[in-house]
Order: C-alpha cells, then structure tokens, then sequence
C-alpha cells in the first residue's frame, strides 16, 4: 500500500514537471548518489587490463586461442543433414 502510494506521488510529481514546467533537470533533485557496484577488472597473465591495449591483448588471446591448432574436418560428417526451409 505504502509502496502504491509512493508511485502514484512520483508519478503525478513527474507528469507535473512533464507538462508544465518542462524541464527534466527538477527531477535531479529526487537522485541521490548511489554508490556503483563494486567490479573486478579483466585480468590477463595475472594483470588487470587497466588499458585499451591491455583489454585488446586479453581478448585477441582468448577468441583466437585455437587459431593454429591442426583440426581434424571429418568430425562434420557425422553431423546429420537437416531439411532446409524454404
């Protein structure tokens, strides 16, 4: 109830400023700072990617990983043909 009643203000509040004053910067008052949450860098040989070309290096290594790795095709024959739509 409590929580219903809240909306209904800051919805009526929020139409107000909408249609009359128009301006969105008198909403700024109802945010408070918040604080962000908190995260972990990306790390790559035991170092946090704190730069563009660090984050480059670390996801290049990663996606390309298998780049040079011999394959083996015959595996996709035992995949079974499936009917195309058309």
């Amino acid at each position: 109830m409590v929580k219903a009643a809240k909306q209904s203000y800051f919805d009526e509040k929020i139409q107000e400023i909408a249609s009359f004053k128009k301006r969105p910067w008198d909403l700024i008052n109802w945010v408070r700072k918040r604080k962000l949450p908190a995260t972990k860098a990306i790390q790559y040989n035991k170092k946090p990617c704190t730069d563009l070309d660090s984050l480059w290096n670390a996801l290049y290594s990663f996606y390309n990983a298998t780049q040079n790795r011999p394959i083996n095709p015959s595996i996709l024959k035992e995949i079974p043909n499936i009917p195309t739509i058309q």
